[in-house]
């Protein structure tokens, strides 16, 4: 993860940050426990054996998690605001796969003080999951 900046002005369009995350299941049950995602596919093994993905998956809500961190501890830190997100999952993610997390910013709205990322998620080398996210700093205030 990279430091926080002190200045709005201070990012720049090609700015990034990565980090790795290993999605396991003891992240799911947590999961499952404040979403309320229940669905066999992404507990059940002997469910999941029937689907054409063979085993359980992590959901994509799960996998996006880590979104958060990029806007509340990368771009810019607090106190952001995280405005959303367009996803697209490309492959199925299994528990336990390593995974990398690069954010780089897209463009950088001066008049709306609003920052556009685009976030990948990698496997190795192939991307599990794309997404743009949209974070507003219009009260970047850091001390």
């Amino acid at each position: 993860m990279i430091l926080l900046s002190s200045s709005f002005d201070d990012f720049a369009v090609g700015d990034v940050t990565v980090f790795e995350r290993n999605i396991t299941r003891e992240d799911f049950a947590v999961f499952s426990g404040l979403s309320g995602d229940t669905n066999p596919l992404h507990h059940d093994e002997d469910h999941a054996r029937n689907t054409r993905f063979k085993r359980t998956i992590v959901p994509l809500h799960l996998l996006l998690a880590p979104l958060s961190s990029v806007a509340g501890m990368a771009f810019p830190g607090e106190p952001s605001l995280y405005l959303g997100h367009e996803v697209r999952a490309a492959q199925p993610v299994h528990y336990g796969e390593a995974l990398r997390y690069s954010a780089r910013i897209e463009a950088v709205n001066l008049a709306q003080r609003v920052l556009t990322l685009r976030v990948l998620v990698l496997r190795g080398t192939e991307i599990v999951v794309e997404a743009i996210q949209g974070l507003d700093l219009r009260r970047f205030r850091h001390s």
